[in-house]
């Protein structure tokens, strides 16, 4: 898309960051993530999913501050990374929400 000089939208991020969670690769998340904001495109839910499921911690936590809502599946994936990396004080603050 570079390449050819087309502007990326949120979907197109929001897969890669998806991809790259799956792929286990925090450090290309955030690459993408920062990219995506640098390019002022507002995230939603799914955004802070795939940041999740990609272990991106950093600016994945800061959730709320986004003025996003926690659904169900954005609070478990939550809870999951917090219980996987050991972020214990984290997990015990969203448990308590």
């Amino acid at each position: 898309m570079k390449a050819i000089r087309a502007k990326p939208k949120l979907v197109i991020y929001n897969t890669l960051l998806d991809a790259l969670g799956r792929a286990r690769r925090p450090w290309q998340a955030k690459k993408i993530f920062r990219e995506m904001i640098s390019k002022e495109l507002s995230s939603n839910w799914v955004t802070y999913a795939a940041l999740l499921k990609a272990h991106y911690c950093d600016d994945a936590l800061n959730i709320e501050e986004e003025g996003l809502e926690l659904n169900v599946i954005l609070y478990n994936t939550l809870l999951a990374l917090c219980a996987a990396v050991g972020y214990t004080d984290e997990l015990l603050r969203f448990l308590k929400k």
